[in-house]
Order: structure tokens, then C-alpha cells, then sequence
């Protein structure tokens, strides 16, 4: 976990989210502009020439950038593992603050991941047990072994 102060992180918080949700505006115009224009074709993308595969491309790179940028501020400042929980688009629309630096329950269940269920879910979005379970956990089975 970083040391910044809770104001100096939640303005990152807010930073990164705000630049994250708008990479993934500019993706999804870029592809709705191929999607008009060829509404024809079944496959749209295959059609598109190479000016508009690679407005798609550069604004598809940055969203991924944004989502990279969000998910290591998780790493560093959650104690919730956020790559195995929640769906990516509920992260980036709908994931708070609060939530994200939570050790207590969430302020919502957020959906099932592809391949999760509700009570996963539930399970993910309650009160976390002990601080650092995992680290401790690791502590006690080294100092097992050694």
C-alpha cells in the first residue's frame, strides 16, 4: 500500500478514472463511426479502411494504457484483488473510492464476472477478514518451513 495522504490518492483515484473512462469513450464512438458506416456487413471491422482501423487501433491502445494505469493504482492501494473480482466495465463505471480502499463490505455487489456466480460475488463484496491474510498467511508458512 502507497503512503500518500487519502486526498492525494482519491485525486489519483479520480485522475486515472476519469482519463480511463474517457480513452473508453473515444474506443467505442471510433468503432460505432465503423459500424455506421458499414451497417451492411455482418463484420463491419473487415470492411473499414486503414484510416479508420487505425483511429480504432490508437484509441483502443489508449484505453488499454488507462486500464493498465487503473488496475496498478489497485494493486498499490487496495487490499481488495480486483483482477479476479468484479467485471472490467463495472470497475471503470461504477467502482468508488471508497470501495476500492475499503477493507469493510462494498457499498454494492458488483455483477458476476463472465464465468462467476452471485454468490461469489457476495462473497468478493463482503468485509474482509483479517488485514493482509494472504502476506500473513505467507509469513506463517515460511517461517514453517525454515
Amino acid at each position: 500500500m502507497t503512503n500518500k495522504t487519502t486526498s492525494a490518492r482519491q485525486r489519483d483515484f479520480q485522475k486515472i478514472w476519469e482519463r480511463w473512462q474517457t480513452a473508453s469513450r473515444k474506443a467505442e464512438v471510433a468503432l460505432d463511426a465503423i459500424r455506421a458506416k458499414y451497417t451492411w456487413a455482418a463484420h463491419p471491422f473487415i470492411y473499414a479502411n486503414k484510416t479508420e482501423r487505425g483511429r480504432y487501433d490508437r484509441a483502443l491502445a489508449a484505453e488499454n494504457k488507462a486500464a493498465l494505469a487503473a488496475f496498478a493504482w489497485l494493486d498499490d492501494n487496495s487490499p481488495r484483488d480486483w483482477r479476479g473480482g468484479a467485471p472490467v466495465g463495472w470497475i471503470r463505471d461504477h467502482l468508488t473510492f471508497d470501495d476500492a480502499i475499503t477493507r469493510g463490505a462494498l457499498s454494492e455487489v458488483p455483477p458476476p464476472a463472465y464465468g462467476s456466480t452471485a454468490a461469489q460475488m457476495r462473497r468478493f463484496a463482503a468485509a474482509l477478514e483479517r488485514p493482509d491474510s494472504s502476506s500473513s498467511h505467507r509469513r506463517e508458512s515460511s517461517s514453517e518451513t525454515g
